[in-house]
């Protein structure tokens, strides 16, 4: 849309585009998705490590991934040495709002670009609310208007993404008109608040999220694209971080603006020491002081049964996993159709 013939490989099947890689034209751009997890079970770099960028998005920097690394310290030691891959002429985009990230961009040997909400950002988003399922987004970059568009995803999050996007296609050379209309054509990407399906009013989301602060900010644009829906919210703890317990203590605060909360059975629990596997049923015990009520399932048979015996029209059921959840998409699918 923006007239550069990119090439991209992309982590998830998008919406609008035929396959999820295409190489692309010689000597034009191409966009990879890369991050600091481990390249292959033979190779535990990090998967940036295997590029060459002229420009490196970094959207954030938390603890993940504890099958790998040991603190959060050592993900951003990694980071750094993936900036030496930049060369000086090339340009770090770096969100703005996230403060491990701008404590990165001073290791930097090349120029930065910051984007994000915060008043100090290069490009600098000011929401202007939701309508019909669009955004609104202005744009100001280094203080001066360049753009207005109408996104048509809903979230804090989305949004930051969006910003972090143009400024890399603006510096590859698209112009403000064409990346207005390029977003306002965009459908997504799928397993990111993808409904997937809607029966008796009820509608059901399926979200990749498995990151106590990607739930967050997910219920949170959940709640802006579908106000006043009863939101009942499904976990599969799946990830060798969700599996564990240490982000414990940041559950209950990122799932408090749910109405419900049921966990599904923790993936290969068995393999999991006692002392360090999630324990649901504290995180529901703090949800109960918050007035949030939930319950853990090691049945997800059981799950599917009790969330469709007790729905209401106009539910929200939001499901977390980053796997196969054990089959509950088809379970409520089929229930669908032995109605029909």
């Amino acid at each position: 849309s923006c007239g550069l013939e990119p090439g991209w490989l992309i982590g998830g099947q998008p919406l609008d585009l035929p396959t999820p890689s295409r190489l692309g034209e010689e000597g034009k751009p191409f966009v990879i998705e890369g991050d600091e997890y481990d390249s292959a079970f033979f190779d535990k770099r990090a998967k940036f490590f295997h590029y060459l960028p002229v420009i490196a998005v970094v959207t954030s920097i938390e603890m993940d991934h504890a099958d790998i690394y040991a603190s959060v310290e050592e993900i951003e030691h990694s980071f750094q040495l993936m900036l030496r891959q930049i060369p000086s002429d090339g340009t770090l985009i770096a969100c703005a709002d996230d403060r491990r990230t701008v404590k990165l961009a001073r290791h930097a040997h090349c120029r930065v670009h910051t984007y994000g909400f915060s008043k100090e950002a290069h490009w600098k988003g000011c929401y202007t609310g939701i309508s019909s399922g669009f955004s609104g987004l202005l744009i100001e970059r280094s203080g001066k208007r360049y753009a207005e568009l109408a996104v048509p995803l809903a979230g804090r999050h989305n949004l930051q993404n969006t910003l972090a996007a143009v400024a890399a296609t603006s510096l590859m050379g698209g112009k403000p008109a064409d990346i207005t209309e390029a977003m306002m054509q965009y459908k997504g990407v799928r397993r990111r608040m993808e409904v997937f399906l809607e029966r008796d009013g009820i509608t059901y989301v399926d979200d990749f999220g498995h990151h106590p602060t990607a739930m967050k900010e997910t219920i949170a644009a959940s709640r802006e694209l579908w106000p006043g829906r009863r939101l009942r919210v499904l976990i599969e703890p799946r990830s060798n971080t969700m599996v564990r317990n240490g982000h414990q203590h940041l559950m209950a605060s990122a799932l408090q603006a749910a109405d419900e909360v049921y966990f599904g059975p923790i993936y290969r629990a068995q393999r999991i020491p006692f002392d360090e596997r999630l324990d649901r049923d504290a995180v529901l015990a703090e949800l109960a002081e918050m007035r949030v009520m939930g319950k853990s399932f090691d049945q997800v048979e059981k799950l599917a049964e009790h969330i469709l015996s007790s729905g209401k029209k106009g539910d929200l059921v939001l499901i977390f996993s980053n796997g196969s959840f054990d089959g509950i998409y088809d379970l409520f699918r089929a229930n669908e159709n032995n109605q029909a």
